[in-house]
């Protein structure tokens, strides 16, 4: 059974917070304020590759760009069997498909599946994500480094900011969540009774005060990202893993 965005989004938000802040407009901190995009989320494919070849052109040691910090290299070759094209945005579902792909590339579904090693799964995640670290010592891309340490340790450029321990709860969540399917993700928009579920809960608690209506509005939004900032969870205002298991579900 192929795994979704809701049993992914454990270890997708552990990259993000590692790589980019959680931020799907970040770039690159080396390259200057001048040559940084205004928005990543309204450039399409075309014209996010077109600006990365011009900074590295300009002398940029990376072209790093979005939520997983995707560089060149990467979304030259991972766009089209992605499912995208070059007209189709970077923005957040686009930069999400990407980061799906990508963890797919890693093995991730054969981990879940029991056919790959929770070090193995590590390994992967850390040679596509250099700030993720390496389960064990061995050799990485350019000498010998130690466990919680990047697999490109030593490059001048790139170092491990994940804990080893934090990949290993984020993958075996990920599992968690893969053999036992929890409430679906909830954002801006959506409607029916797993909102209302949302907003009774949110209410028992005394956080949301108005109409349990199953419409995820402005007023659930706002809702959700207090909880989240209270709770010391990523704030993004979507009801997705950790909401649920905040609220107790």
């Amino acid at each position: 059974m192929p795994f979704t965005v809701e049993q992914a989004r454990p270890t997708l938000v552990l990259i993000g917070k590692n790589e980019s802040g959680c931020s799907y407009t970040i770039v690159y901190g080396g390259i200057p304020k001048a040559q940084r995009p205004a928005d990543l989320r309204k450039m399409t494919i075309s014209e996010v590759l077109a600006w990365q070849r011009e900074v590295v052109n300009a002398g940029s040691a990376s072209s790093a760009a979005g939520y997983y910090q995707i560089i060149r290299k990467t979304l030259q070759a991972s766009y089209e069997p992605a499912g995208m094209a070059l007209a189709s945005l970077f923005d957040e579902a686009g930069q999400d498909k990407l980061g799906m792909y990508l963890l797919a590339g890693r093995g991730f579904q054969k981990f879940l599946d029991g056919k790959l090693s929770e070090d193995d799964m590590m390994i992967g995640l850390a040679k596509e994500w250099a700030s993720f670290p390496v389960p064990h010592d061995m050799q990485g891309a350019s000498r010998w480094v130690k466990e919680g340490q990047s697999y490109y340790a030593g490059d001048g450029l790139n170092k491990a900011h994940a804990t080893t321990s934090e990949v290993r709860a984020a993958l075996r969540q990920s599992k968690s969540l893969y053999g036992n399917p929890a409430r679906p993700l909830l954002k801006l928009g959506d409607k029916g009774d797993d909102v209302r579920d949302l907003q009774m809960l949110l209410a028992a608690r005394g956080l949301y005060r108005w109409a349990v209506d199953g419409d995820f509005g402005q007023r659930t939004d706002a809702t959700v990202r207090y909880f989240q900032a209270i709770e010391g969870l990523t704030i993004d205002g979507k009801a997705w893993t950790q909401v649920w298991t905040a609220l107790g579900v």
